[in-house]
């Protein structure tokens, strides 16, 4: 009681009137560890975790994951996922586009994208 330690809040509910947060010093340290903590325009690393037919699913931090869809992977415009091009694990700068309502996000790998300075 009366001390002061490092922690960071882990979820809000104001219903209930309830923080709860987090001492651990991973998840102290950790940049990202919710989708409020990008903001659309913002280039992060990502590492892709599953390759499906429309996209592909990436992590941007252990708490937190995005969607590249098929028409944002390339600037070449792709009709289907290419076999062998991007496999699982592979990191990527990645841009964001969207956090919708849900906390969902949508990036872009390409990189006329990338390159822009103002999204």
């Amino acid at each position: 009681v009366g001390s002061e330690v490092p922690c960071r809040i882990v979820h809000v509910n104001q219903t209930d009137a309830i923080v709860v947060v987090s001492c651990q010093p991973s998840f102290l340290e950790e940049k990202i560890v919710s989708p409020r903590d990008v903001k659309p325009g913002e280039i992060v690393t990502a590492s892709v975790f599953r390759i499906l037919n429309n996209g592909l699913l990436v992590r941007l931090s252990p708490y937190v994951t995005g969607f590249i869809p098929l028409v944002h992977l390339t600037d070449v415009p792709l009709k289907e996922m290419p076999l062998g091009r991007f496999k699982e694990g592979i990191k990527a700068k990645v841009r964001v586009l969207a956090v919708d309502h849900l906390g969902r996000l949508l990036l872009s790998a390409k990189k006329t994208i990338l390159k822009d300075e103002k999204p």
